[in-house]
């Protein structure tokens, strides 16, 4: 989850106009939106292994957060 939530985080926060308030704006915003999922899901959907470009582009394509409970 924290790789995926890094990657979401870096394409949202690397906007040319993104400012520092706007980053944190942003943060708060994506984390009340977050995604949650199963250790199912995380282990098939979000998986670990693989290329990392295609993870990557898995979570930047996303544009939202993921957590489990």
């Amino acid at each position: 989850m924290d790789y995926w939530n890094n990657f979401v985080a870096r394409k949202e926060a690397a906007e040319p106009s993104m400012t520092a308030d706007g980053v944190i704006q942003t943060c708060k915003t994506l984390a009340a939106a977050a995604h949650q999922v199963t250790s199912a899901e995380l282990a098939g959907e979000y998986p670990k292994i693989g290329p990392v470009t295609d993870f990557e582009n898995k979570a930047e394509a996303s544009g939202y957060l993921v957590y489990i409970d």
